[in-house]
């Protein structure tokens, strides 16, 4: 793959085999990293966020890179005051309410991480287009719980996929916001061609009640009847009963 320049980049579980001991038993504090490097270029990382995280990439190198912003949701960071401030209130006797407030404070103050390796970034900027496709797929679909797996895969998978990425590309196309419940019934409406579906007109039955026998002979010249014409219009099944007496003897049949 790597000669042909196709490269990879995904999370490895912690008990993957052929993983650097080195890498994998290193102890992280939060925001730190840890990585080899073959001949080859292949980067095995680990990087300490809330939990380790471990990395195989063919394309990134073990760097860091900066995050925008670094605060959580955007906020600015706390400044020399207002980190005096919350100390000096946390020395003084508090009630609930105000236990509420300082915890408040401190989820507004906590800063995250600045900054991440380059490949965990361009995995998870590659995996959001993943999971937002899964999402449409998920919108209006025919999946019942079952215990027939190919069934999920053929009608969740393929067909689910298949329609998101005509959705996708139908929009794009015509310009038109269409919800992706909209689209599905257009489209099965149109493979199923239910406007211009001509109903076949049912085949008039004969006025006559009599029975229409065809006949063909076989190779070997036997003449074959096939059922009355009438009755397999009209669904008939009707059989007439006929008995037969037989003499008694005293052969026995084996």
């Amino acid at each position: 793959m790597l000669d042909k320049q196709t490269h990879l980049v995904g999370t490895l579980r912690a008990n993957k085999k052929h993983i650097p001991k080195e890498v994998l038993l290193a102890k992280l504090k939060k925001g730190e990293m840890i990585s080899q490097e073959d001949q080859s270029g292949i980067v095995i990382l680990k990087w300490k966020d809330t939990r380790d995280v471990r990395l195989l990439s063919t394309k990134h190198g073990p760097e860091m890179v900066p995050l925008n912003p670094p605060n959580i949701r955007g906020q600015p960071s706390a400044s020399h005051n207002q980190v005096a401030d919350i100390t000096d209130t946390q020395s003084q006797p508090s009630t609930s309410q105000d236990l509420a407030t300082q915890n408040a404070a401190r989820k507004r103050n906590y800063r995250k991480a600045t900054s991440k390796p380059l490949a965990i970034v361009a995995y998870n900027k590659g995996k959001a287009g993943i999971d937002l496709s899964d999402q449409m797929a998920s919108y209006a679909t025919t999946l019942r719980k079952g215990v027939k797996w190919y069934r999920k895969l053929a009608i969740e998978l393929l067909l689910g996929t298949a329609v998101v990425n005509a959705w996708v590309l139908y929009k794009h196309a015509s310009q038109k916001k269409t919800q992706i419940r909209t689209f599905r019934e257009n489209l099965a409406a149109d493979l199923l061609n239910v406007q211009g579906r001509v109903q076949r007109e049912k085949p008039r039955t004969s006025a006559s009640s009599y029975h229409h026998l065809s006949q063909r002979v076989d190779d070997d010249g036997k003449k074959i009847r096939r059922k009355c014409t009438l009755c397999y219009i009209t669904s008939r099944r009707s059989r007439s009963q006929r008995s037969q007496k037989s003499r008694k003897n005293g052969v026995y049949l084996l």
